[in-house]
């Protein structure tokens, strides 16, 4: 399982690397490095200003790796604690930082340790690990950012677990360090020995933890979890469903089947069935016109090339009546294809914003205020439109905004000027429903979410005045955004606020979580009706190993095949369900391909007389025991997979109603399981004659009346008689023997 686990985390490392995202990561760290280096240099060199240096490479307007955030109204951020201490402490903090930077033999791990001992606790307390990690860590960059990069402890501790890789046990500040440079290459000999030749340092290690420190990975497979999932075989492995994959519901003839089948698909699809029969089945109508449930009968001569694919005669295009051989798909090729398929954002619109500086990837202070703020207030914040109340209903015509736009604030504005484009599109253009999704610098994004409320002003002291309603469906915080190329190419534009159009916007689902059926994969149905009736290797051939639910499409144990006519791969997705039907009278389970039987799970549907209770205060036959009273005796005389189904009467209104169930579907259905001994059909019905007539045959011409046993004719009689169902249920509900 943990070979599983990094197989997934460095296929993940190795996008990051081909779409540029590592690259920018580490480009701003090496200029962190840049600055440290520079600090100490001047330290080493005696120069004057090396504390002034020391106290910008701190403060670098890039440098998020010691947090520059205040958690409370009096409380001093990490880099503020650093500067004071400076400040106040000079010759300390000399000391201190010499203990790092000093040209000696000693080990970083003993560097580390002496600087974290002469770090004042007035700073940072002792046991606040990871502050004086983050400080330490990032000092040590001035000796070399490739050799000894920043370590963010919790970053590590999250990727420690995600990986099954053992935490240090130090439990000190050099301890932690000590153990984060081993993981770092650790990480580079897993990536060697899958053949990738970065990363290459353990400042390369260090991005690839950075940038992959939120992926969620399950515990058991090593996959990724429905939110970082992006290809569908991921999301494949997310997909969970109460049932079953693989179904057959078996009894003999009128046990419900096809009501049950219908049902069992509704469920699938939509997880609770409507109240009623006529909505259920205009619901599974509706369903298979969308193309979610597929059915088929199997029959004899059935086989692979209907079911899966095969080469079927077409004309061929350049005419002459000359004909070609061509793979056609088989429903079930057809359906897993559509299974797999994501749901389109259809017609939704998506915008782009920016909350804080459209240009800032990372963030900045100012900006990731705008934006925790935004995130946790559940709504979208715009700077631009000045303080002006564009609430009133004249706005809604962007030449009112330009109009006392140019009357108040700028009477040289055109129709291009970044606050009437920005305003234009924020209180005119964007509307409830549309997907907004929020910028972190030019390539990479960090929120989306759904547009929920109208246009509303808001005065703020900061000059994000402008505000509307949003439903948050996947966000970052602690870490860069996602690569902007997982839904189109190219990058942002600098405007605040613009329409995006972009080539893949079902790249977009996996983030877009709540919104009806969008982000998640759909359940599908394929109905194999009589599926005991084929021959179950002609038909599935190799395909039978892909219905096992931990062979398909990214379970444990995924199973490819590559299929023999169009020679392309193929799986099967785990949101492909089959729920076959079979009729116990035509084959027993006993005589089914075992290798089906492994494969699915079998619900027997047996006769409920019970359920006729309605139906028999309707009519005045004491259904449920004529039905018992006759499947007590079938099953005597030949078994209980030659029974007789509720189904038959339940639609029964009057008496009439089953006496035509009993004479056009009972009576032939039982004469069919004796083979048309009527004898034994007699002796179901009760013994007697008040269901059918038998008559002695008289020898006709030509044929001697002595030339063997007496023969009669059988017939079902025209009127049944007023008692006949009393008299059929007679002394046979005894039950079952104790014997």
């Amino acid at each position: 399982m943990i070979e599983a686990r990094w197989d997934y985390y460095l296929r993940k490392a190795r996008q990051q690397i081909e779409d540029g995202t590592l690259d920018e990561d580490e480009g701003y760290k090496a200029e962190l490095g840049r600055t440290v280096t520079k600090a100490r240099d001047a330290l080493l060199a005696n120069d004057e200003n090396w504390s002034n240096l020391v106290k910008d490479a701190i403060t670098h307007k890039k440098n998020n790796l010691i947090n520059p955030r205040s958690y409370g109204k009096d409380q001093d951020s990490n880099q503020t604690k650093v500067i004071r201490w400076i400040d106040d402490s000079l010759d300390q903090a000399r000391d201190a930082l010499l203990e790092l930077w000093a040209e000696d033999e000693r080990e970083p791990v003993d560097r580390v340790r002496a600087f974290n001992a002469k770090l004042p606790e007035d700073a940072f307390s002792k046991g606040s690990t990871s502050p004086r990690l983050d400080v330490a860590s990032y000092l040590m960059m001035g000796r070399d950012p490739d050799r000894f990069p920043q370590c963010r402890l919790s970053s590590f501790h999250s990727t420690y677990k995600r990986l099954g890789y053992p935490r240090s046990d130090a439990g000190d500040v050099a301890g932690e360090y000590k153990h984060a440079l081993e993981f770092l290459d650790h990480l580079q000999t897993e990536a060697e020995k899958r053949g990738m030749k970065r990363p290459s340092t353990r400042l390369d290690a260090q991005s690839v933890v950075w940038s992959l420190k939120d992926l969620s990975l399950d515990e058991s497979t090593g996959r990724g979890s429905a939110d970082d999932n992006r290809a569908h075989s991921e999301v494949n492995a997310a997909f969970v469903s109460p049932h079953a994959l693989n179904t057959i519901l078996y009894g003999p003839p009128g046990t419900g089947k096809t009501y049950a089948t219908v049902r069992r698909c509704v469920e699938i699809c939509d997880g609770k069935p409507p109240p009623n029969v006529d909505a259920l089945r205009a619901r599974y109508g509706e369903l298979m016109d969308e193309g979610r449930i597929e059915f088929v009968t199997f029959h004899q001569s059935y086989g692979y090339e209907e079911f899966v694919e095969g080469l079927r005669p077409i004309a061929d295009e350049a005419g002459g009546g000359s004909l070609r051989l061509a793979v056609k798909e088989g429903i079930l090729k057809r359906i897993a294809e559509r299974a797999r398929k994501i749901p389109e954002i259809g017609g939704r619109r998506i915008l782009k914003m920016s909350l804080g500086d459209p240009k800032s990837r990372g963030g900045t202070p100012h900006g990731d205020a705008i934006f925790a703020d935004c995130i946790d207030s559940g709504c979208v914040l715009l700077e631009y439109g000045g303080d002006i109340d564009w609430s009133d209903s004249r706005y809604e015509a962007w030449g009112e905004i330009w109009e006392r736009w140019l009357l108040e604030r700028n009477p040289d504005a055109t129709v291009y000027d970044t606050d009437i484009q920005a305003m234009w599109r924020f209180r005119i253009d964007m509307r409830p429903g549309d997907i907004v999704v929020v910028s972190d610098g030019y390539r990479h994004f960090r929120a989306v979410g759904e547009i929920t409320g109208d246009y509303e002003f808001e005065r703020r002291e900061d000059g994000f005045h402008h505000r509307r309603a949003v439903e948050w469906l996947w966000h970052v915080r602690e870490r860069a955004g996602e690569p902007v190329s997982v839904f189109k190419s190219g990058i942002f534009q600098w405007r605040p606020v613009n329409i995006l159009k972009p080539e893949n916007p079902a790249g977009l689902n996996p983030y877009l979580r709540g919104i009806g059926e969008i982000s998640r994969i759909r359940p599908h149905v394929l109905v194999i009706d009589e599926i005991n009736r084929a021959n179950i290797s002609k038909v599935m051939g190799e395909l039978i190993t892909l219905l096992e639910e931990d062979k398909r499409e990214g379970a444990e144990n995924e199973v490819t095949v590559t299929l023999p006519y169009s020679d392309k791969q193929f799986t099967l997705p785990a949101n492909l369900h089959i729920v076959g039907t079979m009729n116990t009278a035509d084959r027993s389970i006993a005589l089914l391909d075992t290798a089906l039987r492994r494969r699915f799970r079998f619900e027997e549907m047996s006769p409920e007389p019970d359920l006729l209770k309605e139906a028999s205060e309707r009519t005045g036959v004491d259904l449920p025991r004529v039905l018992r009273a006759m499947n007590e005796r079938l099953e005597y005389l030949v078994d209980r997979d030659h029974l007789l189904g509720h189904a038959w009467f339940m639609n029964s209104e009057t008496r009439e109603d089953v006496d035509d169930a009993m004479r056009h579907k009972i009576i032939p259905l039982i004469a069919e399981y004796f083979y048309d001994d009527w004898s034994k059909v007699q002796a179901v019905l009760g013994g007697k004659d008040h269901f059918v007539d038998r008559r002695r045959l008289n020898a006709p011409p030509g044929l001697e009346a002595n030339m063997g046993e007496d023969r009669y004719r059988w017939t079902v009689r025209e009127a049944f008689a007023e008692d006949a169902y009393e008299r059929l249920v007679g002394s046979g509900t005894q039950g079952e023997s104790s014997e």
